[in-house]
């Protein structure tokens, strides 16, 4: 199901709100946004990621992502992510 948007939502848009959780359908239904999030994504690089063999190290993969999300809208400094993740810089 596609996110719910800004229109959609009507006065139960907040701005603050969407930042963090984004606009999953289920979240406006879950008592623990952000517990809901944590176990999407989980339950995401299981079954997508390693299913279709992506990748064999789903910690570094994971950590990757983590490190990645921080860099939105800058350059990426590939050695810099490398450092941070602990994986070989050809891998990033």
């Amino acid at each position: 199901m596609y996110p719910l948007t800004a229109v959609e939502l009507g006065p139960d848009f907040r701005l603050e709100a969407s930042l963090e959780t984004g606009h999953l359908p289920a979240i406006f239904s879950e008592p623990d946004p952000k517990e809901y999030l944590k176990s999407y994504i989980e339950t995401y690089l299981r079954e997508e990621v390693l299913q279709e063999g992506l990748t064999r190290n789903l910690g570094g993969f994971t950590r990757f992502l983590e490190v990645a999300g921080f860099s939105q809208g800058s350059m990426l400094n590939i050695m810099e992510v490398s450092r941070e993740v602990g994986i070989e810089r050809k891998t990033v």
